[in-house]
């Protein structure tokens, strides 16, 4: 007595097992998808569920007609889709690493960002272009991002000053340091711990001026702060 009809039927069962796998991988690729920002996707095509089995045979639900090149394309294409959706994952991750979204020290908000306030020393209305955080003397300053340092140095009225570029036309500026701990071109990460705090240059008392600049121009620090991101 022949195999063959045994043969088939186990060969049918592994193809149907393999639509119903792909089916499932389907439906996990759109959940990801839509995590990853990105569009989605036509059910049809390729990807469309398949009938599958051995042209010529026939089971209690009729005909079934094997089709693996169609399991196959459908197989490559998700696998392309996944491909994609990693890399848009990890440039998601990337830019977040890169937002500068907690605040450098723990503190007090003694001076809010202004276009025009009285200077505590100078007694004249100019724009403050950051905040102030007031903080005890050598308290931790940490990157609210990723970056790579592009300035350690000292500036009139500002004391000790450390720039950050993160990337994406974002820079960070940290002013009155009493000390900083790393180095022009060295890369950081959010939370690595950059200066202290102190009160060099025009200053009434230790504190962090923090400033945020985007493509040139000054913003408000604040609005990318997250809710209660406050560095132990």
């Amino acid at each position: 007595m022949s195999s063959r009809p045994r043969d088939v039927a186990e060969v049918a069962r592994r193809v149907a097992s393999l639509r119903d796998t792909l089916d499932v991988i389907r439906k996990r690729e759109a959940q990801i998808r839509l995590l990853a920002g990105l569009p989605a996707t036509d059910s049809g095509g390729p990807n469309a569920p398949a009938t599958v089995g051995l042209a010529g045979d026939s089971t209690a639900g009729g005909p079934i007609h094997a089709d693996v090149e169609t399991l196959i394309q459908r197989a490559d294409l998700l696998s392309a889709r996944f491909a994609a959706v990693t890399d848009s994952l990890e440039l998601n991750a990337k830019r977040f690493a890169s937002v500068p979204s907690i605040m450098p020290t723990a503190g007090w908000l003694t001076s809010q960002f202004s276009r025009s306030r009285v200077h505590p020393l100078l007694h004249v209305s100019r724009p403050h272009e950051g905040i102030d955080v007031s903080a005890p003397m050598g308290a931790p300053i940490v990157a609210p991002a990723s970056g790579t340092v592009t300035k350690v140095g000292r500036e009139n009225g500002y004391g000790n000053v450390l720039e950050i570029d993160h990337g994406n036309g974002i820079v960070t500026r940290y002013a009155h340091c009493s000390r900083i701990d790393v180095r022009q071109g060295q890369r950081v990460t959010r939370g690595q711990r950059i200066a202290a705090v102190g009160s060099t240059g025009l200053s009434t008392g230790p504190h962090l001026h923090y400033e945020l600049h985007i493509n040139g121009k000054v913003v408000d620090p604040l609005t990318y702060v997250l809710s209660d991101a406050i560095p132990d």
